[in-house]
């Protein structure tokens, strides 16, 4: 009696072509899946970090602008003004709000007053600036600071300081990069306290 070998099963070639497409179909579809969630993490860690960084520099903006006792300098992406911090006795600082489109952040600048009474002066070389804000997307054209009178009336800028009674600042901030987002605007209207004269 003859020995009939039994045939060992294989793959055919189409078969393992076939199984390549399917897996490489699958390592397709996983690696757009992850690729898609990898970008929708950053933009959506981008959109926090704009939101912080409107939530700091408001922090700052709010509490020094409410408390100016004279505008010195209005113009649309720069403000300067006095600031008396602590009690009515108190030497006024030179506080100066002023963006930087080429580093793209806003800086606070603060000088102390030197000399003495009454002929008090504020020199540069004695500032302390600290940047409040980055990545902020504001130009000329969409400035950060708008300054009213005290009809509500919008001013022209740069304005007659002593007109000033309310500023609107409109801070804008945009990513860039591989995971760019839109532009996120905080706007916020604050009244000058210490300015009111329709009491």
């Amino acid at each position: 009696m003859e020995n009939l070998k039994r045939k060992q099963p294989a793959f055919t070639l189409i078969e393992v072509i076939v199984t390549i497409g399917c897996v490489s179909i699958l390592v397709l579809v996983f690696e757009r899946f992850l690729t898609a969630n990898i970008k929708a993490y950053y933009q959506n860690s981008l959109k926090l970090n704009m939101t912080d960084q409107s939530i700091n520099a408001f922090g700052y903006l709010n509490p020094d602008i409410r408390g100016a006792t004279q505008i010195i300098n209005c113009a649309p992406n720069t403000l300067s003004f006095y600031l008396k911090i602590g009690d009515a006795n108190t030497t006024a600082k030179k506080l100066t709000y002023a963006l930087d489109q080429n580093s793209q952040s806003l800086a606070r600048k603060v000088i102390e007053p030197s000399g003495t009474p009454p002929n008090y002066t504020y020199l540069d070389e004695d500032s302390v600036s600290k940047n409040i804000s980055i990545l902020v997307s504001n130009t000329d054209a969409m400035p950060i600071f708008y300054y009213y009178d005290r009809n509500g009336t919008l001013l022209d800028t740069p304005c007659q300081p002593t007109q000033v009674r309310m500023i609107k600042v409109d801070l804008r901030h945009k990513g860039n990069g591989n995971y760019a987002t839109g532009e996120i605007s905080s706007e916020t209207r604050i009244d000058l306290r210490n300015l009111k004269d329709n009491l």
